[in-house]
């Protein structure tokens, strides 16, 4: 078996069990896979809405979501940031504005629908990034416990995981379901370590957002930061490890 040891350009990990991965914009395409689904909820929203399509009003909601006019998510979310049902709310209060008989049950059936829309064809929205496969096969042949900490909901992780081929890797697989307290709180990170028995210190977080470093930071574990996602200044300052992309990550 490999010795246990992470090589982050040039830097050596070698006090790690556990590796935790955030889910969207560090294993898979964050803007290919949450942009098609803001499409899908806006365009279910507008149509059910309205007998004739409504551009303006769709490109809010659209907006609001987080998507810009550029085809990539905001650094600032609030998809790929902020939980489901603040993102429901946001949405909620846009529709309000024009439609006051507008419901929040409502826009929560439609965000249910599409997840049911969007697993029929989860092969085109999932893209894996580059050598997030191939590394989690690593980490785990090397004898490291992987994990999974996403805002997403866990069934749609599992999804997700299964759809990239690498479900079986994770030992844990936490969605903003499971938890109290979302990200940037520490309870999915101190839920791990119960789980397994480890300190924080052992614990290595992924991550492409604030609210990943943040988290790690309140837990008071290391943080690999990947910039293939959410990324800003205050993520790049801050990162304590800080990568291109997950090929920069080796097991040697």
């Amino acid at each position: 078996m490999t010795s246990k040891v992470i090589h982050i350009d040039g830097v050596k990990l070698d006090n790690i069990d556990c590796v935790v991965f955030d889910k969207d914009g560090t294993l898979i395409d964050i803007h290919h896979y949450w942009g098609s689904m803001i499409k899908l909820r806006a365009k279910l929203i507008i149509n059910s809405l309205y007998s004739a399509w409504n551009e303006d009003i769709y490109c809010e909601v659209v907006s609001s979501m987080g998507l810009g006019s550029d085809e990539k998510l905001k650094p600032e979310g609030p998809v790929g940031i902020k939980p489901r049902e603040y993102i429901e709310n946001t949405v909620y209060n846009v529709l309000l504005k024009y439609e006051p008989s507008v419901t929040l049950d409502f826009v929560k059936d439609c965000f249910k629908q599409v997840d049911q829309q969007s697993e029929e064809s989860i092969s085109e929205l999932i893209r894996a990034l580059p050598n997030s496969v191939s590394l989690l096969k690593d980490l785990k042949s090397c004898g490291y416990k992987i994990a999974l900490a996403t805002t997403d909901i866990s069934e749609r992780a599992v999804i997700a995981m299964n759809q990239i081929g690498v479900h079986e890797i994770f030992d844990v697989i936490l969605g903003g379901n499971n938890v109290t307290n979302k990200k940037p709180n520490p309870e999915m990170i101190n839920r791990i370590c119960d789980h397994f028995g480890y300190t924080a210190d052992r614990i290595l977080m992924v991550g492409d957002s604030i609210v990943d470093q943040q988290m790690a930071e309140n837990a008071n574990a290391k943080f690999l930061g990947v910039k293939t996602g959410l990324i800003d200044e205050c993520f790049i300052d801050k990162s304590e490890y800080l990568v291109k992309d997950l090929n920069s990550v080796k097991l040697l």
